[in-house]
């Protein structure tokens, strides 16, 4: 039988196992050998003698045997019996056909198992945002000297998720040294400072009127753009005609009265 516009692509449809005519009105019916049980005569198409039967007034069914209206004979012949749909078969939905307007909202009972964990490196479907940050904190107080450029403190790594995109770096250092006294300060991304040339060395004097007991800030606000997914590294370095601090100052461990100030940064990546 044709169909207008597409075949029907989904159901329970089957063409029954062949049936041979004999004296009898009563026939089982099998699907690939076992007993086919049918719903209703209305879900067959049968050919009898190059006739479609009409359902009900032709045959009836009864169980998984077709009974026809008449007896028939060997000389008649049962063409093919089609089965179009079983009983709720719905049949199965195709990969990726599902939308949001077939599942009820709120469904909350429909999401079964543990969601698998996202990270960094699993959104590769991003074009931009934030897709990790980290915030390194030094609370200890530590000190050097020297009038050379020297390590002070270290921030520790960053580690990127993403194999390219860019870090962004923010935070302060709080730094003091005797009075009457300069001193300087800078960053170090990766070990190089965080502003090319000497100019990086932020400078500051320990006036004699605060006797040592300031502190000062050095801030950072910047950008390193990741190539390779590889650690990034921040340090802080002083240099200075006396000893140079971190967290304190020289005179007192506190800057403020019963807790040190803390020297901490942020590192933000994104993909942009």
């Amino acid at each position: 039988m044709p169909y207008l516009g597409n075949q029907p692509s989904s159901g329970g449809y089957h063409k029954l196992d062949n049936l041979t005519a004999s004296a009898t009105d009563t026939y089982a019916l099998t699907l690939g050998g076992s007993a086919y049980y049918p719903a209703t005569a209305n879900q067959l198409m049968v050919s009898l003698n190059g006739v479609i039967q009409a359902p009900q007034d032709s045959f009836t069914i009864s169980g998984s045997n077709i009974v026809f209206a008449s007896t028939l004979s060997a000389s008649d012949s049962i063409d093919f019996i089609m089965s179009f749909g079983d009983v709720y078969g719905v049949g199965t939905p195709a990969d990726g056909t599902i939308t949001n307007a077939k599942i009820q909202s709120m469904a909350a009972s429909k999401l079964t198992g543990a969601l698998p964990a996202i990270d960094g490196s699993a959104l590769t479907g991003i074009s931009a945002g934030i897709v990790k940050t980290a915030i390194s904190r030094i609370d200890a107080t530590a000190s050097r000297s020297g009038t050379s450029l020297g390590e002070l403190a270290d921030f520790g790594s960053f580690t990127p998720s993403q194999t390219t995109s860019t870090v962004y770096i923010l935070g302060n250092a709080n730094f003091g040294a005797p009075a009457s006294q300069y001193f300087g300060a800078c960053f170090f991304i990766n070990g190089t400072a965080y502003r090319s040339t000497d100019n990086s060395m932020l400078n500051y004097y320990a006036s004699y009127p605060n006797n040592g007991y300031n502190t000062h800030n050095v801030s950072i606000f910047t950008s390193v753009d990741n190539t390779d997914g590889s650690a990034i590294t921040v340090t802080v370095h002083t240099r200075g005609g006396s000893t140079q601090y971190i967290n304190r100052s020289s005179t007192i461990t506190a800057a403020v009265s019963g807790s040190n100030p803390v020297s901490e940064i942020m590192f933000v990546e994104a993909l942009v």
